[in-house]
C-alpha cells in the first residue's frame, strides 16, 4: 500500500511539474518576448535588441525560437564597432548547438565575411575556417569562401572557383579572381623594370587641393536674361517644395544657362536622372566605392539652406522687388542670397552680423569675403558684394565702385567692359559670385600616395579584348614592416572600370604583401589584367596602406581596339 501511495504522489509531483513548466513556457509569452526583441533588431538598436534576447534565453530555456535568437543575436553584435570575435562566437554557438536549423547556413555565411576581415587584420589562423568552409557541400557556403580567400591572395582557392566560373550569380567574380592570382608576379629579389615618366597615371587625390583664384578675365560668366527666365520659372507661391524641385535649384546655382537649359529640356524623369548621374559620376572623388561624397555633400547643404535660410520678411511697409525677397504668397525661392552661398561654398570659415539685414561670411580657404542680405536672393545683383577681405585680396583691380550693372539682366550693359573689369566687386562677382560651381574639398585625414606608375603589357596586344595594367610604386610611401629576411609591405588594392557611358563595368579589391623587401628605396611592381570589349573605359585604382594612414586614388582613361 504504501508503494502504491509512493506512486501516487510521485505521479502528482510530475504533473504539478509539467502544469509548473507549462505555464512558464507560455507559447504566446515566448513569441511576443522573441518578436520585441526582433523588432529592435529591425529598428537598428542593436544594443536593446541584444539585451532582449539574452533575456529570452534566461528566462525561457530551450524555447522553439532558441536557434533564431542565437542567428539575431550574432547579427546584433556584427553591427556593433569591436564585437566582430564575439559576433563570430555566437554563429559558432549556433552551428555547433543546431546544426539541424534553417539558420546554420547563413550564420556560416556571415562568419566566412568575418573570418576574410581577420585575415585581413593580420589573424591568418583564420585561413584555416575559410579552408574548411570551402569544403563544404552547401554551395553557397562553399563558393563564398573560396571568394574570401581568393580575395586575400590565397591561391588554394583556384579549384573552387575554377569550378565557379559558368555559374549564374558567381561566375564573373570568379573569373575575376582566378585572373589576379594567377598573374606572374616579378621576382621580388630583381629590381622592377624602370617605367617612362610619361606614363604616370593622373592623381586625383592631394591634401593641398585648393589652388588659388587665377586672374583670367575670359573666366567671366555674364548673367543674362535667359537664366533669369529659368529661375522664374522654378520659384513657387507656396512653400511646398518638394526634393526633386530643391535639387534642381541647387543645380541652377552650379550649372551655367546651356548646362541647365539642356538638362530642363529632357522630357523624361529617366533621362534627368540620367544626367545627374553622370554629372555626380565624373566628380565622384571616390569612384572605387559606392558612396559619392560630393553628391551627398550638395544634398546636406541643401537640407542646412532650408533649415537655416528660408525665413520671410512680411513687414509690408517696405517695398519688395518681384521675386527677390522671399514673401509668403510672393514667387520666391527655396532659400535667400546665403543659403545660395552655402550651396556653392559650404559653411563660411567666419561668420557675423554688419547691419541692418546683413551679415558677412568669410572664406579664408578662398581668400574671399561677402556682404549678404537677409531674406533676398542675389537675382538682381544686389544681396551679395565684395567685403573687406576681398579688397585686400583683389585691391590691385581698382577702387571700390559698383561695377557690377553689367551682369543685370535689366541692365541695358549686357556685355563687359574693360572699366567694368578693372574693379574689385566685377572681379568678385565674375569669379565667385555669378560663377556657377560647386566647390568640395575632400581633404582626407591621410598622406597620399603619389608615386605610381603605370604601363601597358604588349604582350597581351595581339590577344582580343584582353589589356594588362602593371603599375610601380615606391616602397618608401608605404609603412614597412620588419620580417625574417627584410621588410614586409602591405595594402589594400581597390579598382573599378566605368565605361563610356560612365557605368561600372569591373570592380575588384584584394589585400597584397610584398614581402622580401630589401630596402626602401626599392620599387615593386603589381598587374591588372582586364577583359573588356572593344571601347573607351576609365580606370580608377585605389591604393591604401593597411600599416599606415597613407591613401592613393589615381585615374587612367584607356581603350580597347581590336584593329
Amino acid at each position: 500500500m504504501n508503494g502504491f501511495l509512493r506512486m501516487i504522489c510521485s505521479t502528482i509531483l510530475v504533473l504539478n511539474l509539467l502544469v509548473i513548466v507549462s505555464v512558464a513556457q507560455d507559447p504566446d509569452e515566448i513569441r511576443d518576448a522573441y518578436q520585441e526583441a526582433k523588432m529592435k533588431c529591425i529598428d537598428r538598436n542593436w544594443t536593446e535588441a541584444i539585451a532582449l534576447f539574452e533575456e529570452l534565453f534566461e528566462k525561457y530555456p530551450g524555447n522553439k525560437y532558441e536557434d533564431d535568437a542565437i542567428f539575431w543575436t550574432g547579427y546584433c553584435l556584427e553591427k556593433l564597432p569591436g564585437q566582430s570575435q564575439e559576433s563570430f562566437n555566437t554563429y559558432s554557438r549556433l552551428v555547433n548547438n543546431y546544426p539541424n536549423s534553417p539558420w546554420v547556413d547563413d550564420a556560416q555565411v556571415h562568419q566566412i565575411a568575418l573570418a576574410e576581415q581577420f585575415v585581413l587584420g593580420g589573424q591568418e589562423s583564420y585561413k584555416d575556417f575559410l579552408h574548411q568552409e570551402m569544403r563544404k557541400e552547401h554551395k553557397d557556403v562553399q563558393y563564398r569562401a573560396a571568394i574570401a580567400l581568393g580575395r586575400i591572395g590565397d591561391k588554394k582557392a583556384l579549384p573552387v572557383l575554377e569550378k565557379m566560373k559558368n555559374d549564374e550569380d558567381y561566375g564573373n567574380l570568379a573569373i575575376d579572381l582566378i585572373a589576379v592570382l594567377t598573374i606572374e608576379k616579378i621576382p621580388i629579389d630583381q629590381e622592377a623594370k624602370r617605367i617612362d615618366d610619361q606614363k604616370k597615371l593622373d592623381l586625383i587625390y592631394d591634401k593641398d587641393q585648393i589652388q588659388p583664384e587665377e586672374d583670367e578675365s575670359s573666366g567671366i560668366l555674364v548673367f543674362d536674361t535667359e537664366r533669369y527666365a529659368q529661375y522664374r520659372s522654378m520659384l513657387r507661391k507656396d512653400d511646398n517644395w518638394s526634393r526633386e524641385e530643391l535639387t534642381n535649384f541647387a543645380l541652377w546655382h552650379i550649372w551655367d544657362t546651356d548646362e541647365f537649359k539642356e538638362y530642363a529640356s529632357l522630357a523624361s524623369e529617366y533621362d534627368k536622372k540620367e544626367w545627374r548621374r553622370k554629372f555626380w559620376k565624373r566628380r565622384d572623388p571616390t569612384p572605387t566605392t559606392e558612396e559619392n561624397e560630393f553628391e551627398e555633400e550638395l544634398q546636406q547643404r541643401i537640407d542646412y539652406a532650408r533649415a537655416h535660410f528660408a525665413s520671410f520678411w512680411n513687414y509690408s511697409s517696405f517695398k519688395y522687388l518681384p521675386d527677390q525677397h522671399l514673401r509668403l504668397g510672393w514667387p520666391h525661392a527655396p532659400w535667400d542670397a546665403r543659403g545660395e552661398l552655402h550651396i556653392k561654398y559650404g559653411e563660411p570659415d567666419f561668420r557675423s552680423v554688419q547691419g541692418w539685414h546683413t551679415e558677412v561670411w568669410t572664406y579664408h580657404r578662398y581668400s574671399v569675403d561677402f556682404l549678404v542680405k537677409q531674406y533676398m536672393t542675389n537675382i538682381f545683383g544686389n544681396a551679395i558684394t565684395a567685403g573687406e577681405l576681398s579688397y585686400s585680396t583683389y585691391g590691385g583691380y581698382g577702387g571700390r565702385i559698383r561695377g557690377f550693372d553689367h551682369l543685370n539682366p535689366l541692365s541695358s550693359m549686357q556685355h563687359l567692359s574693360a572699366s567694368a573689369w578693372s574693379n574689385v566687386n566685377s572681379y568678385v562677382q565674375a569669379n565667385f559670385i555669378f560663377n556657377h560651381e560647386i566647390r568640395y574639398a575632400y581633404n582626407y585625414k591621410a598622406d597620399p600616395i603619389e608615386g605610381i606608375q603605370l604601363a601597358f603589357d604588349d604582350a597581351l596586344s595581339q590577344e582580343k579584348d584582353k589589356v594588362l595594367f602593371r603599375y610601380q610604386l615606391p616602397v618608401d610611401e608605404f609603412e614597412l614592416i620588419s620580417q625574417p629576411g627584410g621588410f614586409e609591405v602591405r595594402y589594400k588594392e581597390v579598382y573599378c572600370v566605368l565605361d563610356e557611358d560612365l557605368r561600372e563595368v569591373v570592380k575588384h579589391e584584394i589585400i597584397r604583401r610584398i614581402g622580401n623587401i630589401p630596402n626602401d628605396d626599392f620599387k615593386f611592381e603589381e598587374s591588372i589584367l582586364l577583359n573588356l570589349p572593344e571601347g573607351k573605359y576609365t580606370l580608377h585604382l585605389r591604393i591604401e596602406d593597411q600599416n599606415a594612414n597613407n591613401l592613393g586614388i589615381f585615374s587612367q582613361e584607356f581603350e580597347i581596339s581590336n584593329l
